[in-house]
């Protein structure tokens, strides 16, 4: 079937939108996962450390409290999300999808497995490896620089990570998010406002 001029241009119009509304939302999941697992690695860090001295052994606790509230939200807006969608998909709509995916299956094996063989002193460096090859593919698909900077400021925590103790490691998490989630959604965020 042949497109006429003006379907030709209802399609580019949506095309568009898709892109501007793919930006919005992963400036919103950056910003919620990256402020998530700032505060719980600066929380997990300063109960750690005997901040609060009757916590200090259940100090991972704020990652079983965080990151669900953090999944819920996610998924919920998600659901939202795919009820706004147009039915028409970028190349980037479907890169991103196979991206995450493939991330989130990662996560969740690491997330399972590491701890399940009390391998801890390599739990963040490795969780900071995932983000980074999250962040540098996901910069490259939306073309958005501070994204794939985001990524290599995380592979350079993660390098450092593998020789910190478990107590630095949490700092160095906390600045990789910062760094690769917080201040790219942001930029993400006030770069779709100007296009809209």
């Amino acid at each position: 079937m042949e497109m006429n001029e003006t379907q030709a241009l209802q399609l580019i119009e949506q095309m568009i939108g898709s892109a501007k509304r793919e930006a919005k939302d992963n400036g919103f999941y950056y910003l919620l996962w990256g402020w998530m697992v700032f505060a719980g690695a600066l929380i997990d860090y300063f109960l750690l450390i005997g901040l609060i001295p009757s916590l200090q052994e259940k100090h991972a606790l704020v990652w079983a409290i965080l990151m669900p509230i953090a999944g819920v939200i996610s998924m919920i807006g998600g659901m939202m999300e795919s009820k706004k969608i147009s039915k028409v998909r970028t190349y980037v709509d479907e890169l991103m999808r196979y991206v995450v995916w493939a991330f989130s299956i990662s996560l969740f094996v690491v997330c399972i497995v590491m701890p399940a063989t009390s391998n801890w002193p390599s739990f963040y460096p490795v969780l900071m490896l995932l983000y980074a090859i999250w962040l540098f593919i996901s910069g490259g698909a939306l073309r958005f620089t501070p994204l794939v900077y985001g990524g290599i400021f995380n592979w350079a925590c993660a390098f450092a990570a593998f020789f910190a103790d478990y107590d630095v490691q949490l700092l160095i998490l906390a600045a990789a998010v910062f760094a690769g989630y917080i201040i790219p959604g942001y930029l993400l965020q006030r770069n779709f406002a100007k296009h809209v």
